[in-house]
């Protein structure tokens, strides 16, 4: 039986939520072994697509610099997400917000979800990001010119 809207949506939103102040391990967890995840727009340098082993590698050298006290990921309240039941894809609206010697950091976000069949795993993530902001406040936390 195919996943309902309801099963595809929270599957999607935990996905998101293990952002927040997440361990890389505990972030990929609930993607199948073969997802994929792309960050974009390029101008971010994020190679894409990730393998769950090449993102938590990067989650782990590039989050605790730009974001020592970690960062907090919600669902935008004034975005309704999008489901698609029949290709199993949730397209959640985000904001972040992270604190450090370094400023305030928020951010915008839009995640393209695609759930596996029987809606348990994430096969697939494409991550679109407010990129001025991202680059201004890594950047400056980084100690780049």
């Amino acid at each position: 039986m195919a996943p309902s809207r309801s099963q595809l949506l929270r599957t999607a939103t935990d996905c998101v939520n293990r952002l927040s102040n997440g361990r890389s391990d505990n972030i990929v967890a609930i993607r199948n072994a073969k997802c994929r995840h792309e960050v974009g727009p390029p101008c971010m340098g994020v190679p894409a697509p990730l393998s769950n082993e090449e993102y938590g590698a990067w989650w782990d050298s590039f989050v605790p610099r730009v974001w020592p006290n970690g960062m907090e990921v919600w669902l935008d309240n004034n975005r309704e997400p999008v489901v698609d039941v029949h290709n199993r894809h949730v397209v959640l609206y985000c904001k972040s917000r992270a604190e450090s010697h370094k400023g305030i950091y928020e951010g915008s976000y839009v995640f393209n979800i695609t759930i596996s069949e029987d809606g348990e795993k994430v096969d697939d993530i494409v991550e679109f990001l407010d990129s001025k902001s991202a680059l201004e406040y890594s950047t400056k936390a980084l100690g780049l010119p």
